[in-house]
């Protein structure tokens, strides 16, 4: 999860567990735990507090209006606002409109209601998402308010504080033209790698339910290339949704210990995959069971490097190891897959919690998934396989503005003759309490957030690419980046965010 980075103090402590690897049966054990997790959780469920507009069901839909505001409202006096607000193109209507599940002529529905405020807040180039409804007789007028957010933002920056001299420069766009796409350009170096980014996010291709996206990293030890081509699910209304996506990697890999390279290595990765799922609801304001089926290609290869690869990364082949059995072997997994997600929607709304004043929506009911991808020999894998990965996230209550969310997670490959390889089982936990704003006499002197966070990865037989490492590039402050390496790693967090704005 992303937390701010400004004004925390915090708390982080790892530490390593060693044990005996498990079985086959353990794991499979483990797995069916996890994957049965969520219905011990369906009696603990609360009972959602009923919406305010709810006794306005059936009634007809008369007209929907879109108020647009600006960034700053009439009443923030100043030159420099009002020039802002005339920078910025403002969003759209037809931007909003295309994503309301409301539509004048239809029956009112106030779960259809509800399900627009949360796809709106998801649009991050907008804020303070405001929907009333006035009625007339048997009649409905709908009011759509909402606000511009700045979305030309600059990006320059320098920092040495885990050990990396960091720079950066760049720009990103994220509601072009007031369109709703996003660009990004960007140049970086970091650990001896200088990168050139491109990104572009069309979220609704040619006007049409499909999300368009692709990025291009151009670095001196490589390249990665993403894209992706989909129908997401944007609300618990949508009954189907359908993806395609490739991902190409061409770098330099890298083993790390005690925070410096031992080992260097040429990868060549390619994943492929399409998928079609379909959504089941009698109810889907209480419960949504999904079930998706496609086709998945994980080609992995790799190679000696090469005496330009030390030099592109700045490194001496004297000191580094030249050791071909610490090299991954190849890997190519090849075929269906399945997978299966129940969700109990659950959502409670706040702010200051990743997004400063910025309203988010997070899902306390359960979320369970689990995914079964089938690579035998017949269909081009280098071995008959199967990998499972199963997760499940469930949050509560906690008070007036608090609350916290738990995440289990497992993932593991049966190969045929070797037995389990790169298993995994993750767990973490956050909790949030948002607290009113304080003043020094009539003063606003800002906002706290408590915010902690746990999170535990134990991993067994994993691949040799896969390494945890710990550092403060993951969390870990007071430290370089990847001080800690290994299988096996546990984080604890504990903040106190300000936020003076």
């Amino acid at each position: 999860m992303s937390n701010c980075n400004e004004n925390h103090d915090s708390f982080r402590h790892s530490i390593e567990v060693k044990s005996k690897s498990p079985t086959i049966i353990q794991t499979i054990i483990l797995f069916t735990f996890v994957s049965l997790l969520p219905f011990c959780f369906l009696a603990a469920e609360q009972k959602k507090e009923q919406n305010k507009f709810q006794m306005y069901n059936g009634k007809i839909i008369r007209s929907i209006s879109i108020e647009i505001r600006d960034i700053f409202d009439e009443t923030d006096s100043g030159s420099l606002y009002k020039t802002i607000n005339g920078v910025k193109v403002n969003t759209r209507e037809q931007v909003i409109r295309r994503e309301l599940l409301i539509k004048e002529g239809e029956a009112f529905d106030n779960f259809k209601l509800y399900e627009t405020e949360r796809v709106l807040r998801a649009l991050r180039f907008l804020r303070n998402i405001e929907l009333s409804v006035s009625p007339d007789g048997d009649f409905v007028d709908i009011k759509v308010r909402v606000q511009d957010t700045w979305t030309l933002i600059p990006k320059l920056g320098y920092s040495t504080g885990d050990g990396k001299e960091k720079k950066f420069i760049g720009i990103a766009e994220s509601d072009l033209l007031g369109y709703g796409k996003r660009a990004e350009l960007g140049y970086a170096e970091e650990d001896n790698r200088r990168t050139v980014q491109t990104v572009w996010e069309d979220p609704r291709l040619w006007g049409t339910e499909q999300r368009l996206a692709a990025a291009y990293l151009q670095r001196n030890d490589g390249e990665l290339s993403f894209f992706s081509l989909d129908r997401p699910f944007r609300s618990f209304l949508d009954t189907y949704s359908w993806g395609i996506e490739g991902n190409d990697v061409d770098t330099i890999g890298r083993l790390f210990e005690n925070g410096d390279e031992y080992y260097i290595y040429r990868q060549r990765l390619l994943d492929l995959g399409f998928n079609y799922t379909l959504s089941s609801a009698r109810n889907p304001e209480d419960e949504v069971s999904r079930y998706s089926f496609g086709w998945a290609i994980n080609n992995a290869r790799f190679y000696n490097a090469t005496l330009k690869d030390y030099e592109d990364l700045s490194l001496n082949p004297a000191e580094l190891l030249h050791d071909e059995a610490l090299r991954p072997e190849n890997r190519r997994f090849s075929g269906p897959t399945f997978l299966y997600e129940y969700v109990k929607p659950d959502f409670i709304s706040s702010n200051y919690i990743d997004k400063f004043d910025r309203t988010e929506d997070y899902n306390l009911g359960i979320d369970f998934t689990t995914r079964l991808f089938f690579a035998p020999e017949l269909t081009g894998s280098n071995n008959d396989s199967v990998l499972l990965t199963s997760n499940l996230a469930k949050g509560w209550r906690a008070g007036e503005g608090a609350f916290t969310r738990g995440e289990f997670g497992l993932s593991s490959r049966i190969e045929r003759g070797l037995g389990l390889q790169n298993s995994l089982f993750r767990t973490e936990w956050n909790f949030f309490k948002v607290f009113s704003p304080s003043f020094y006499k009539e003063s606003f002197i800002g906002r706290h957030t408590f915010a902690s966070a746990f999170s535990l990865d134990y991993g067994w037989e994993l691949d040799k690419d896969r390494q945890f490492l710990l550092g403060a590039d993951t969390g870990l402050r007071g430290y370089d980046a990847r001080t800690f390496d290994g299988d096996k790693r546990f984080l604890l967090n504990i903040e106190d965010r300000i936020y003076l704005v």
